[in-house]
């Protein structure tokens, strides 16, 4: 969900210090060809416990906000809760803080984008 690899480069080690599609230094183009493109809101990976362990080991690790910006929270089923920075009726805080980095690293990439 985090890979940059695109069809113009392989922008890693990172930080990337290469440009791509004409864009200034730094610059990973992730329109249309990367796993997490531009527009992906959220990710998560599940992980499963093996045949005769324990369900409630289940781990789910969300990501809420752009994957390229956010972080993996764990999540165990068996806690019966998500912690409040996660979940809130207004919408998650803490996608709500990514989101509005998002928009600062769209808005600079903006002008160089294809």
């Amino acid at each position: 969900m985090r890979d940059l690899y695109n069809i113009y480069d392989n922008p890693y080690p990172l930080p990337y210090f290469g440009t791509q599609a004409y864009g200034p230094p730094g610059y990973i183009f992730d329109y249309g060809c990367t796993v997490a493109n531009r527009s992906t809101s959220s990710a998560a990976v599940i992980r499963g416990v093996r045949q005769n362990e324990n369900p409630n080991l289940t781990t789910i690790f969300a990501v809420l906000g752009s994957p390229h910006l956010s972080l993996a929270f764990p999540l165990w089923p068996f806690a019966a809760y998500v912690p409040i920075y996660l979940s809130s009726p207004g919408g998650p805080p803490i996608a709500q803080f990514i989101n509005a980095r998002k928009e600062l690293y769209m808005i600079i990439l903006r002008p160089y984008s294809i």
